[in-house]
């Protein structure tokens, strides 16, 4: 017999845990700081202008456009920057 902390829920808890400690995404939105990084590394400013201007390192905005390119599928800058360009940035 199945417990109530068991069962069908099991997987969605693990899920969730494994998204809240960046093993894969949770989902394929972008959080508010994700959009913020895509719209302005999608405008061409580089990770260093990216980081001065939401007063963040530069090394966070490289961990935040990991995180885009995964839940976005994308590769490169250019295919992030078109992506923002021909639609909504948080939709994949």
């Amino acid at each position: 017999m199945r417990s109530p902390t068991t069962g069908a829920r099991a997987p969605l808890r693990a899920r969730d845990e494994a998204g809240r400690v960046g093993l894969h995404a949770a989902s394929g939105t972008l959080t508010e700081s994700e959009r913020r990084i895509a719209e302005l590394v999608g405008s061409g400013r580089s990770n260093q202008e990216t980081a001065d201007a939401l007063f963040v390192s530069a090394k966070t905005v490289e961990s935040n456009l990991t995180r885009i390119n995964r839940k976005r599928g994308v590769r490169s800058r250019t295919e992030l920057a078109h992506h923002i360009t021909t639609g909504d940035p948080d939709q994949p």
